[in-house]
């Protein structure tokens, strides 16, 4: 029987294969190239899920219809017509065996492997030791053009904690057009940050309201904290930049490209937070209450705006702080999710804002529920799950 954790939702790629009626393999691919919608919670061996009416929708509208059929050539066309087909047949053999434009790609081992529409190998290249398993897990792959040139962005992971991570930007050919490395060494008054930093996430498209094409790089320093989100041009050149005391797992574009979502922990509040930022304008380090996590040498903060969810008593009793699993645009409305056990255990928490990031509904997990029950049995907390609880992980904080 496929897992199904609602009515319309699958959690297993299996599931997810045999509805499209294709091989796990396949759908997975499908991910990475296609743009099939799953979603999954951050860690190696998280499980996915996936909207059925997602499913879809996606397969209806990534279908190609059938080719037109051709006219049939008149008689006095026929001998000239198979004299240039015994010419095109040839030709079409020679081609075949020619590698086309890039289209998808796979990471094995050390080495980022780069194919055609066909599947065939367009060219490879090993610029590090790399951790294979987290390109399941973050956008750090995009393929399309750059300043009119076809590219391949390439954000390594590396195997080593203490790894070098470069953005390299490919050419058509697999040569090096750019790399940008994210991070810097920057300081709070206690603390100092000399990286590496980690790419968390890569997005490109139209960011700002030029429209032009850019880069947001999402980083965060390998052990602890800050975060850096860097805009780049096409040439791979720093825009502008914003800082934050802690790290950001996940990003989304929204209002056609004006405004950037990122969300993930505030540590100087162990607080999970979603930030806005306009990226036209941001900049700075943000600005925290707490003096030990303020990072020093930056100006104000320029964020659009930035929310601080409420701990719970079991995230205050059981963890050092509270994360945003997930982040998605759907239906007309933000969802986030916040986690108040760190992965793979889950007490989530789910809100769902308007898109003027006003909330419109709060919904506790039962997972929730039943984890707050558990650890009352076992006397852990001292207290059952009650109103004046559930109504405290309303009141989400506005930060500056």
């Amino acid at each position: 029987m496929m897992p199904v954790t609602s009515e319309r939702e699958l959690s297993s790629w299996k599931a997810i294969a045999a509805h499209l009626g294709v091989g796990v393999r396949t759908a997975q691919d499908w991910e990475r190239t296609r743009g099939l919608p799953v979603r999954r919670l951050p860690g190696p061996r998280s499980p996915v899920r996936a909207s059925i009416g997602e499913l879809d929708a996606w397969k209806n509208t990534t279908t190609a219809p059938d080719a037109p059929l051709s006219p049939v050539p008149t008689r006095r066309l026929r001998w000239a017509v198979a004299g240039l087909g015994g010419i095109v047949v040839l030709t079409t053999g020679f081609l075949w065996f020619l590698p086309g434009a890039p289209v998808s790609y796979r990471v094995e081992r050390n080495s980022l492997v780069v194919l055609d529409a066909r599947g065939r190998e367009c060219w490879r290249t090993q610029p590090a030791d790399i951790n294979t398993e987290a390109y399941a897990h973050r956008d750090l792959v995009w393929m399309g053009k750059l300043g009119g040139v076809s590219s391949v962005l390439f954000a390594v992971a590396p195997a080593r904690a203490d790894g070098e991570s470069p953005l390299i930007c490919y050419g058509k050919d697999g040569r090096e057009r750019w790399r940008f490395t994210p991070g810097r060494a920057v300081r709070t008054r206690n603390e100092a940050f000399r990286g590496p930093f980690d790419v968390h996430q890569v997005l490109v498209g139209p960011l700002g309201r030029d429209g032009k094409t850019r880069v947001l790089v999402v980083s965060s320093h390998y052990l602890y904290y800050p975060c850096q989100v860097a805009l780049l041009d096409e040439n791979g050149r720093v825009l502008r930049e914003y800082w934050h005391s802690g790290h950001f797992d996940h990003a989304l574009v929204t209002d056609r490209g004006r405004h950037v979502l990122v969300a993930g922990v505030n540590n100087a509040t162990k607080m999970a937070t979603l930030v806005s930022l306009d990226p036209d304008t941001m900049t700075g380090a943000s600005r925290e209450d707490n003096p030990d996590y303020q990072l020093q040498g930056f100006g104000p903060s320029k964020e659009v705006t930035r929310f601080l969810f409420p701990r719970s008593d079991i995230n205050v009793r059981l963890e050092p702080y509270a994360i945003i699993d997930d982040l998605w645009d759907r239906d007309g409305e933000f969802t986030v999710v916040v986690n108040h056990r760190i992965p793979p255990r889950s007490a989530a928490v789910y809100y769902h804002l308007n898109h003027d990031l006003t909330l419109r509904e709060m919904v506790v997990a039962s997972g929730f529920t039943q984890m707050h029950a558990e650890l009352f049995a076992n006397r852990v907390l001292d207290h059952a799950l009650d109103e004046r609880e559930t109504e405290a992980l309303r009141m989400i904080r506005l930060g500056y």
